[in-house]
């Protein structure tokens, strides 16, 4: 909890921090920029839940190697869209939990498969956009795309509406 609450807008993490703890930027409204960070390796949970992030493009990207990471991103009431470098496998558990905007999920052009962790896509408010690419074979007119694997997936949007379309 040593940020959370706090007014800051932006934060670069130094080099040599190697561990985030537990909601430590939680709760910071206005914080909605991140630079640094590349050294961490283990990430508490719910760090920057309920803040001002609008999208989570480097996010996931900067803490691709870190272990835990739960609720990294959870109850962000701005957020709406991540866009996943190649870097990115693993979405934790409870990512994107209860930020009612979310509602698009650019898994990038890099053919990987991907693991959605636990509720990561839960207490979604409106429907969800998962875009992933595409390989096209010209030859044999097949389409493929990655693997995706979803531990216990819960994705309701408020409606009550599920969809296929992918």
């Amino acid at each position: 909890y040593c940020f959370s609450n706090t007014a800051l807008s932006s934060i670069d993490i130094p080099m040599n921090i190697t561990t985030i703890n537990n909601r430590c930027f939680s709760d910071t409204q206005s914080l909605n920029q991140l630079t640094g960070a590349s050294n961490v390796l283990i990430l508490g949970s719910d760090v920057f839940s309920n803040t001002g992030f609008v999208t989570a493009d480097h996010i996931l990207d900067t803490f691709a190697g870190a272990a835990g990471g739960s609720g990294i991103l959870s109850e962000c009431s701005k957020l709406v869209s991540a866009k996943l470098s190649e870097n990115v496998s693993v979405i934790p558990s409870r990512a994107f939990e209860n930020s009612p905007n979310f509602s698009l999920l650019d898994l990038g052009e890099s053919q990987r498969d991907i693991s959605i962790g636990a509720h990561a896509l839960s207490g979604l408010a409106s429907d969800l956009l998962i875009k992933r690419p595409v390989t096209r074979d010209a030859a044999s007119k097949k389409v493929s795309y990655p693997t995706m694997s979803f531990d216990q997936l819960a994705v309701s949007p408020s409606n009550g509406a599920w969809g296929t379309d992918v």
